[in-house]
């Protein structure tokens, strides 16, 4: 079975338990999560941290992999994760617990609290944390890789946020924007009158008991702070692309623990952090999230990537079940691994990991017949080139994405865990890549 979209949305854990189709033994869901997880962490497509609660009992807690692959140092269920997209809910937590306090409302204007960004009279706080003031998904250029790796204040990154070009009306369709967060996490500091990991410590992660929770922006030490990685050439691994968290402030920054997460879990449960109110209207306008449908069942999930971290933390409605995955290699792998880890305690069927049979590619002829750049989308191309000895395929903004040859002209793209078949006409030559990724197939035309 597939995650899918929910096309009704219920209150958030007002619902009391349904029937499901069994309750699977806690053992059973240790083995059965062990046995689908240890492939990835032996292709080195996953190291982390994996934490699943149960009616208010932790049902399975275990750290794979290498928190530092360079000093040896093991991944532990206290390791720090980046949280990338996930810090969006959060960030939206916050703010729900303003409007609680009435020191701030949904319906005031960007300009109250930023009169100096532009149009903020016509952008709400709830157009922003609902993904609909019109701000670009970026708060950086995804053409030079220089503002992303240089850290800047809060406040010279809303000014340059002002500065780009809109995508759209205030108030109008949904378009994800993490800028659109950083320019919350400015207004949040505005108002508490502290820098932003303060304001986040002091809402947030205090009331909750989040110890081991903050922001990856600046320079300071952080004990137990994993290491970030990508797919590198041969099935192996490298350190992700440096960037400074700064300029994902409030959408991408924060930093956890997957027992950190466990209690966020409880607290909102038990409405301790926010009442019955706050919680529907997450659910409801999607705040840092989204409804989702597994099998019968709806959830509320919130997941992220970044350069280095992925992971997730999904909550069902119609029950007390919680699944929360972070990750230090960020790979493709994880929707698979989320549709395994939240259907095995259901007992239902979930998708298989993809055939990746070894292949050895001796003509180097084969492999320079490929290069170039394709049309990926009517919008992008991306370039097939060479690393080292092997394939890689590159975009703006992207570092080249190792490919791994299961085909004389068949390769597993790690990065995003799909297949690329380089399709060759009559005489031979490589006219476009037939691209297969989350069961969609798309031809991708050579650029001439």
């Amino acid at each position: 079975m597939r995650l899918g979209p929910a096309l009704a949305v219920a209150p958030w854990f007002l619902v009391a338990a349904s029937a499901q189709e069994r309750v699977v033994p806690a053992s059973e869901v240790s083995e059965r999560v062990e046995a689908f997880v240890r492939p990835f962490v032996e292709r080195n497509d996953f190291a982390g941290a994996i934490l699943i609660a149960r009616d208010g009992e932790t049902i399975f807690r275990k750290a794979y992999g290498m928190a530092n692959v360079e000093l040896g140092v093991t991944n532990t269920p206290r390791t720090k994760f980046g949280l990338a997209s996930i810090s969006k809910l959060l960030t939206a937590i916050a703010v729900l617990r303003l409007v609680e306090q009435e020191r701030l409302a949904l319906e005031d204007p960007l300009s109250k609290f930023l009169p100096e960004f532009p149009g903020g009279e016509r952008i709400t706080l709830e157009m922003l944390v609902a993904h609909r003031a019109g701000v670009p998904h970026s708060g950086h250029s995804f053409e030079d890789d220089r503002e992303l790796m240089t850290p800047v204040s809060s406040e010279d990154l809303v000014r340059r946020i002002g500065r780009m070009p809109r995508v759209g009306e205030p108030g109008g369709k949904r378009q994800y924007s993490t800028a659109g967060y950083s320019t919350v996490g400015r207004v949040l500091e505005v108002v508490t009158g502290l820098p932003y990991e303060a304001a986040m410590r002091r809402l947030v992660f205090e009331p909750t008991g989040m110890i081991e929770s903050g922001d990856l922006a600046g320079r300071d030490l952080l004990p137990g702070r994993a290491a970030g990685y990508e797919p590198g050439p041969g099935g192996g691994l490298r350190n992700a692309r440096p960037i400074a968290m700064e300029n994902k402030l409030a959408g991408g920054s924060l930093y956890s623990t997957v027992e950190d997460l466990a209690r966020l879990h409880r607290a909102l449960r038990d409405r301790k952090l926010l009442g019955a109110e706050s919680q529907a209207r997450i659910v409801e306008r999607e705040y840092g999230g989204a409804v989702l449908r597994n099998g019968p069942h709806r959830l509320y999930g919130s997941n992220g990537s970044i350069d280095g971290y992925m992971g997730f933390f999904d909550r069902y409605f119609e029950m007390d079940l919680c699944v929360i995955l972070l990750a230090n290699v960020n790979t493709g792998a994880r929707e698979i691994l989320r549709d395994a880890l939240l259907s095995i305690p259901l007992g239902l069927e979930h998708a298989s990991p993809p055939e990746r049979p070894p292949y050895s590619i001796e003509d180097s002829s084969v492999l320079d017949e490929c290069l170039g750049p394709f049309q990926i989308t009517s919008d992008l191309v991306w370039t097939v080139v060479r690393e080292g000895g092997d394939l890689a395929i590159t975009g703006p903004g992207k570092t080249p994405m190792p490919l791994d040859p299961i085909g004389r002209d068949r390769f597993f793209l790690r990065a995003r865990y799909s297949t690329l078949t380089f399709r060759r006409d009559a005489s031979g030559h490589v006219g476009s890549i037939l691209w297969e990724e989350g069961g969609t197939t798309a031809e991708c035309p050579r650029v001439r």
